[in-house]
């Protein structure tokens, strides 16, 4: 039975979307039955429940021998109006198998949840012969539940729905007709991928169109209303989008024109030589510019965008009416959210971009360690002579570990989203100092992985200060190749040259290894993407107020038990 709350929070949806008619077509109306099987239903269900089904309908004596209820029922059944054999042969079936329960409740919840907005149950032969006047035109806002398996009606298939659909989205398209697949054969926690999968496969608009699976009225009613509310927002959410794509399209030309615009001597100064300063790729800060005009004039646009407002407005409070939670998954959200936190390794990677904080490394080989930068992003960033400012040589490096019981949050910085269905958290007292010309060759390769060959030239695509800093790395790996040349002729172990040379921090949190013979050099770590600098550069404040924490003496009294 569905609850009472959900029943007035979709009265007031209903309401506030102006959806003043609700048609739900399904085979569970279809009356025209024979008595045979009522009967034969009758005996499966027994006496006591199918006095409760027909009530005083029919006065059958269900006590009697079985030979004279059928006699009874027969004459009962030649009295009834389809829409009592409808709902008696229907509520006798929910007895009988989990299928039909739900059938039924099913029912029961669309007439409690839209008895008030015109609601009409339809066989697949009256919705037939209705169609016309419900859909073409649409002279009212309706919301339309199809069923999917109309195999329990003549004339109907397993997929009759989805054709029932097809047909209506194909005539109508105006925003008053809003379709739901009311069906059996989704769940309730896959349903927007299999939502996703059945718009691809049918060619189903999914603006227009909305998966509900049945099991939802009775395991979920929660959710059962939410995706109510999706299907009447579907239509309304479209249009926001064109006309926030209208106002995006727009609001870049404008700030193309404005770019357009800086003359020679603002050009050069903006783009090339405040970027040679600092070490910027130059087309990096056009793009920073030209995001503050974008921004700037998308703002302007939507604040005068009438209706984008008032579309706006209308969903904000269609979205609004409470639901509660349900077992609905979050689907691409999460994705967007890490997607606002986090750059992939195909994106930092692919186009070489350089050590920044807020980096995530991974050892390689015999294990799978991540980690994360957390040097202050001045002191990495690598001027045109290929150095950096002052002596930096080292950065500190911090665990990424899971979440464990009793992790104190004085010492760890929780990594939202890092992870599908886990917490992880930066761990302050994991931490390393590793040389940064060992994470620096991570920059130039498009795997990530620390790596070079003194003999190779840079990578094209390398800014400027990154080509002098590729040409420094190949001095200093060629001047170790040489050391180890001379150490192997001392009979050193390869092992032991390399942890004499190719040290990464002081314990060698990263093993390196030489390839004397190709000139090559390799650690075991490589770069597998990047925490946005907004969220970076909480954490490296974190970090710092860790390093900064009180440390008084102990207490004298500690272990004494308190009086």
């Amino acid at each position: 039975m569905i609850e009472a709350t959900i029943i007035q929070t979709i009265d007031r949806l209903m309401d506030v979307a102006r959806v003043t008619r609700v048609v739900s077509i399904d085979d569970m109306y279809f009356g025209d039955v024979l008595v045979a099987e009522v009967g034969g239903l009758v005996v499966e269900v027994g006496p006591a429940v199918a006095k409760t089904v027909f009530g005083t309908e029919g006065g059958i004596d269900f006590d009697s021998e079985q030979d004279v209820v059928l006699v009874q029922l027969q004459h009962a059944w030649d009295r009834l109006d389809t829409g009592s054999r409808s709902r008696i042969f229907h509520e006798l079936r929910s007895y009988t198998t989990q299928r039909d329960k739900i059938d039924w409740s099913t029912r029961t919840a669309l007439v409690a949840c839209f008895g008030r907005y015109e609601f009409r149950p339809l066989s697949l032969g009256e919705w037939r012969a209705q169609q016309g006047q419900l859909v073409n035109p649409a002279k009212q806002r309706t919301l339309l539940l199809f069923d999917e398996d109309f195999s329990g009606e003549p004339g109907g298939t397993p997929n009759t729905g989805l054709q029932l659909v097809k047909e209506v989205l194909a005539v109508d398209t105006s925003e008053d007709i809003l379709c739901g697949l009311l069906s059996h054969n989704y769940t309730m926690e896959n349903v927007h991928d299999q939502w996703q999968r059945l718009c691809r496969d049918e060619s189903l608009d999914p603006s227009r169109f909305v998966l509900i699976p049945k099991e939802s009225v009775d395991r979920d009613s929660m959710g059962f209303g939410r995706l109510i509310k999706l299907t009447v927002l579907n239509g309304a959410a479209l249009k926001l989008k064109v006309e926030a794509s209208t106002i995006l399209t727009t609001a870049s030309e404008a700030a193309i024109k404005l770019l357009s615009e800086l003359d020679i001597y603002d050009f050069d100064q903006i783009v090339f030589r405040s970027s040679n300063i600092e070490g910027v790729w130059e087309p990096e800060t056009l793009f920073r510019v030209f995001h503050l005009f974008h921004r700037d004039e998308i703002r302007k646009l939507a604040k005068t965008d009438r209706t984008l407002n008032e579309l706006a407005d209308e969903m904000r409070k269609i979205s609004l009416i409470p639901m509660g939670t349900s077992v609905i998954p979050n689907a691409r959200t999460w994705l967007v959210q890490r997607l606002e936190m986090y750059e992939d390794e195909e994106s930092l990677n692919g186009h070489l971009m350089p050590l920044e904080l807020g980096d995530i490394i991974q050892k390689t080989g015999t294990s799978s360690k991540q980690f994360i930068v957390l040097g202050q992003p001045c002191e990495l960033m690598v001027r045109t002579n290929g150095k950096r400012d002052g002596r930096v040589s080292e950065v500190a490096i911090a665990e990424i570990v899971p979440w464990r019981e009793g992790i104190d949050p004085t010492c760890h910085f929780e990594l939202q989203y890092f992870e599908k269905n886990k917490k992880h958290y930066v761990a302050f007292k994991d931490t390393h100092m590793v040389k940064l010309c060992v994470l620096d060759l991570c920059c130039f390769n498009q795997d990530g992985v620390s790596r070079i060959t003194v003999t190779e030239k840079c990578p094209p695509g390398v800014i400027p200060a990154w080509q002098a800093r590729y040409q420094e790395l190949c001095e200093i790996g060629s001047k170790l190749l040489k050391r180890y040349a001379r150490l192997t002729s001392l009979q050193l172990q390869p092992a032991e040259i390399n942890a004499l040379l190719l040290r990464s921090s002081h314990d060698n949190i990263f093993p390196g290894s030489a390839d004397p013979q190709n000139h090559r050099i390799n650690y075991h770590v490589k770069r597998i993407g990047r925490m946005r600098a907004t969220r970076s550069g909480a954490l490296l404040n974190r970090y710092f107020a860790f390093l900064g924490r009180e440390a008084f003496d102990h207490e004298l009294t500690r272990g004494f038990p308190e009086s």
